[in-house]
């Protein structure tokens, strides 16, 4: 739970099992488990640093602590998740923001498109998809 996030807002953060399964990894015993912060001793200038170097360490370029959240919202959506969806996941009130965060693959768009095949089937209309003999003598006027 965020009781207060950036739009003034607070909001449950959902975590999928392998998140749940990291955090309940975490070396903290009954008596030093955090009630109110995982890491209380951390700030988030700590943890930008330390993504960078972690960063740089294995060579990714270009790429900061944030953008994983934009990583997050693609597969979601590229997994089906609907806009609705990943904008309440992310805190966004408007579904422009969440879109600005998806960024979709090309082969996830030319897969969506091809799912028009499927809704039109075998269909064809002989008119327009007839092959068509071209005349044997073309007439050009002025």
């Amino acid at each position: 739970m965020l009781p207060q996030t950036k739009n003034g807002d607070g909001r449950i953060v959902y975590l999928n099992k392998l998140a749940q399964a990291v955090i309940e990894s975490l070396p903290f015993d009954a008596e030093t488990r955090p009630a109110d912060k995982l890491f209380r001793d951390v700030t988030p200038e700590q943890v930008s640093a330390t993504f960078r170097r972690v960063c740089a360490a294995i060579e990714i370029a270009d790429f900061r602590f944030h953008d994983l959240r934009h990583t997050a919202a693609s597969w979601l959506r590229m997994q089906g998740a609907d806009i609705h969806t990943v904008a309440q996941l992310l805190g966004h009130k408007d579904l422009r923001m969440a879109a600005r965060y998806q960024h979709l693959s090309p082969t996830f768009l030319a897969d969506a498109v091809g799912k028009l095949d499927e809704v039109f089937g075998n269909l064809s209309h002989h008119s327009v998809t007839a092959p068509k003999a071209l005349p044997a003598t073309v007439s050009v006027s002025n």
